[in-house]
């Protein structure tokens, strides 16, 4: 029955309407592709820097952008020996592709290998130059006591990092 609607439509319709007949719509906003359990590799001339593992992706291939949410991970490599940096969790995630930036959001937390661990609620990790910055409140705990502030940029692996605005500092070394 439908199939006979569908000929009797195209029969009366001029030949732009035609090619709407039967079709569905597609929204201007949808994205171009879309995937679930997705891993992304990240390398610098063929070395292995970073791996983003994500429960969904979305792909908007004309804005050059990504959108990760239901848990994200990305975990940092060494460029020499291949061991884990650091690793990064954070509720969802968005990668502009163009850019080679990816700003993680929702409770982020990044731990290093040696322990260290920054928490805050959005961060962005620049992948040409593997730094980690952020605009909001952080709180980065180490083996030398705790820091809080507001605005901060690191390193990946968490080595070195600078806060802009320190709010408070409590040493646990004696």
């Amino acid at each position: 029955m439908r199939s006979i609607v569908l000929a009797l439509l195209a029969l009366a319709c001029s030949p732009a309407e035609r090619e709407q007949v039967g079709a569905d719509p597609v929204r201007a906003d949808a994205p171009d592709q879309e995937a679930w359990d997705v891993t992304k590799t990240v390398t610098r001339n063929g070395v292995l820097r970073a791996v983003i593992r994500a429960p969904h992706l979305i792909k908007y291939d004309r804005d050059r952008m990504s959108r990760l949410d239901g848990g994200v991970s990305v975990t940092f490599f060494a460029p020499r020996s291949g061991d884990t940096l650091s690793t990064l969790i954070s509720r969802q995630a968005r990668i502009d592709e163009g850019k080679r930036i990816l700003t993680a959001t929702d409770s982020v937390v990044l731990v290093s290998s040696r322990g260290c661990a920054l928490f805050t609620d959005t961060l962005r990790w620049e992948e040409e130059t593997e730094t980690i910055r952020g605009p909001s409140r952080v709180r980065i705990e180490g083996d030398d006591g705790t820091e809080t502030g507001i605005g901060f940029e690191a390193k990946s692996d968490l080595s070195t990092w600078t806060l802009r605005e320190v709010v408070t500092r409590i040493n646990t070394t004696r």
